[in-house]
């Protein structure tokens, strides 16, 4: 019976082998810790952490071009977010408040925190691809449809071409 009490709920399990696992990869890829811990509580949490980071701190109007090939904690390291420091924070805590609260709002919320909303899944590849380039990809995640039941969006209304970072 003690040892039934000692091991983790099922669901919890595998996510804490992840953690663990991410945990190992970001000393291995020499990410920093700050942004390591940050991405490792959002995969505890069951969040997909790109996603995540970008509706925290504002970084969604940015091509996915990145200098470091890592998601950002969002306080120590911005990210390219357009946020000072203390903006950047309340983002973050904002955000994880609002995912705690009752209401549509928020289950529409913790559901894109774990998978992609409607309009992202009805993207082809190529679609997506130039979503990502172009800086709308974190929008398209979280976009609520427009278009009526059973169409799909046609093209990238209002993509720009990408800018080119040196």
């Amino acid at each position: 019976m003690a040892r039934e009490l000692s091991q983790p709920p099922a669901a919890v399990a595998p996510r804490l082998v992840d953690v663990a696992h991410s945990w190992r990869e970001g000393v291995r890829f020499e990410i920093p810790v700050c942004c390591r811990s940050h991405f490792c509580v959002d995969r505890l949490l069951g969040r997909t952490v790109s996603v995540v980071r970008w509706r925290q701190i504002a970084r969604w109007n940015t091509p996915l071009v990145n200098a470091d090939p890592w998601v950002p904690c969002g306080i120590v390291h911005s990210g390219y977010s357009p946020w000072r420091l203390p903006r950047r924070i309340v983002g973050i805590v904002m955000f994880q408040l609002a995912l705690c609260m009752p209401g549509d709002r928020s289950r529409w919320m913790r559901a894109r925190a774990t998978s992609p909303g409607p309009v992202w899944q009805t993207l082809d590849v190529e679609t997506k691809v130039a979503a990502s380039r172009s800086g709308v990809n974190g929008q398209m995640w979280w976009a609520r449809p427009t278009h009526p039941p059973g169409s799909r969006p046609s093209s990238l209304a209002g993509a720009r071409e990408p800018e080119q970072h040196r």
